[in-house]
């Protein structure tokens, strides 16, 4: 157990030394979505939207592809926005005489703080409600650009585009596993964090990608 230092006034713990975030999945939420997956997340969707019988896409899948992953990588940035919001927060703080020490587990302190302000600036940490209400902004934007048209209720393609992102994240979950398996089998010790290990497991995340048919 590390020792934590707490600012009275706002309940807000950290660490006294600098530790990285830990990946939140509190609550029954998902893997927590990074920048990386923007690209392969919309071109699920842009493809499932292609291959569905009620809708016509005339630019067809690379054109939908980029106005699917702009809206995603928005989504996604208001999250990285909000976890250097608490990070700077804390920073700030860390000196500060109102803080006392107590013994408590980062990753749970981080997420009570990243829901407290969640709340207060309307981002939505649960992620059925987060990719419902992200369908429906792909469904408009997608309108908007004239990029896609149909003659069926707006609910029959936003429910296309939510099954297309909950696939994936069911998906990627399961290569994770895989990763994570061979991983741990690799021929030399690869430390999390270094570039040996990210550049190995971009490797391997790219081919098991393209086996599941989503790169």
């Amino acid at each position: 157990m590390l020792k934590y230092i707490v600012l009275k006034e706002h309940n807000f713990m950290r660490p006294l030394h600098n530790t990285n975030v830990l990946n939140d999945n509190y609550e029954g939420t998902m893997m927590k979505v990074k920048m990386s997956h923007s690209s392969y997340m919309a071109r699920k969707v842009a493809t499932d939207l292609f291959n569905s019988k009620y809708i016509q896409v005339p630019g067809g899948v690379s054109h939908i592809s980029e106005v699917i992953e702009t809206v995603i990588k928005q989504d996604i940035q208001k999250e990285v926005d909000l976890e250097d919001k608490i990070n700077t927060m804390m920073d700030k703080q860390e000196d500060s005489e109102e803080f006392e020490y107590m013994d408590v587990n980062y990753g749970e302190v981080f997420w009570m703080v990243k829901r407290r302000l969640a709340k207060e600036t309307g981002f939505e940490l649960n992620y059925e409600d987060r990719y419902n209400d992200l369908s429906h902004q792909v469904v408009d934007e997608l309108w908007k650009c004239d990029a896609i048209s149909y003659d069926v209720s707006d609910i029959i393609v936003k429910n296309i585009i939510f099954d297309a992102l909950f696939s994936y994240l069911n998906e990627f979950a399961e290569i994770e596993k895989i990763i994570e398996r061979q991983i741990s089998n690799y021929k030399r010790d690869l430390i999390p964090g270094t570039e040996d290990y990210y550049a190995v497991y971009e490797r391997l995340y790219l081919f098991e990608l393209k086996k599941h048919g989503l790169a």
